[in-house]
């Protein structure tokens, strides 16, 4: 419990893992990126076919990268800082909900598509003309509970991304960090 104020996702004991693809986006055995799903305490990765497990009093075993959930974060940073990247996209989700503000009525909701670059981000709505941001123009990015990113732009400006399944998007807060170090 007390790391769901730096991770926000429900773990429940008999499924410890359950939902932490939503945060972590690099295999810790075979460093592939975005082939990560849980099954009850384990972290499974789709690429090498490797698993993690979380044990009840917090430690993570069959890893030699990561030992505890204070080891995640500098894992999955230094993975972005070692990975090189091109001009694809790094991830793409076809159905991501974009609200003003997280208590928005659901009639204001608009499903766009999101595209992440190592730089910038572009949000896609069907009528309109794709929107690019850039890392280097967000002042900040938080993931709040039920898989809500808040971004703000600058001090009058902000937005929700919200990924209604398991959407990995804290990789945003790690691209931003990267983009303005």
């Amino acid at each position: 419990t007390v790391y769901t104020k730096k991770y926000p996702v429900f773990m429940k004991s008999d499924k410890r893992a359950s939902l932490l693809e939503r945060i972590m986006y690099c295999c810790p055995k075979c460093n592939s990126f975005f082939t990560l799903y849980s099954e009850y305490s384990c972290i499974k990765c789709s690429n090498c076919l490797g698993a993690i497990e979380f044990s009840p009093d917090g430690y993570i075993l069959f890893s030699n990268k990561i030992k505890t959930f204070d080891d995640i974060q500098e894992f999955l940073y230094s993975s972005l800082t070692t990975k090189g990247f091109d001009l694809n996209a790094l991830v793409s989700y076809e159905n991501i909900i974009l609200k003003q503000r997280i208590d928005d009525n659901k009639k204001l909701w608009k499903t766009v598509k999101l595209d992440i670059f190592a730089e910038n981000f572009v949000i896609a709505e069907d009528d309109k003309k794709p929107s690019t941001f850039s890392f280097a123009d967000i002042e900040e990015i938080n993931l709040t509970f039920g898989n809500n990113m808040v971004i703000k732009v600058n001090k009058n400006k902000s937005f929700v991304l919200c990924g209604q399944s398991n959407e990995n998007l804290y990789i945003l807060k790690d691209l931003l960090k990267l983009n303005k170090n």
